[in-house]
């Protein structure tokens, strides 16, 4: 089993942001569709857990609970 020192997660945690960054940066102004690009340089995948609960699995590791609310 392969462990992963503290620098060499550091070092994968910085390329990813690097990256993200990079694509961000090519955006001409700001941010109003889904962008593939930028959905591949930050995020995983989306865990749809209701109809109304979604939560964002970031490449980082961290996950995002994001409720839908009603417009009503």
């Amino acid at each position: 089993m392969l462990v992963l020192s503290d620098i060499d997660k550091k070092k994968a945690k910085r390329n990813l942001m690097k990256a993200f960054l990079k694509t961000l940066r090519k955006q001409d102004n700001l941010i109003t569709a889904s962008d593939e690009k930028l959905w591949s340089a930050t995020l995983n995948y989306v865990t749809v857990k209701s109809d109304k609960e979604l939560v964002f699995n970031f490449k980082d590791g961290r996950e995002l609970p994001w409720r839908i609310e009603d417009e009503r």
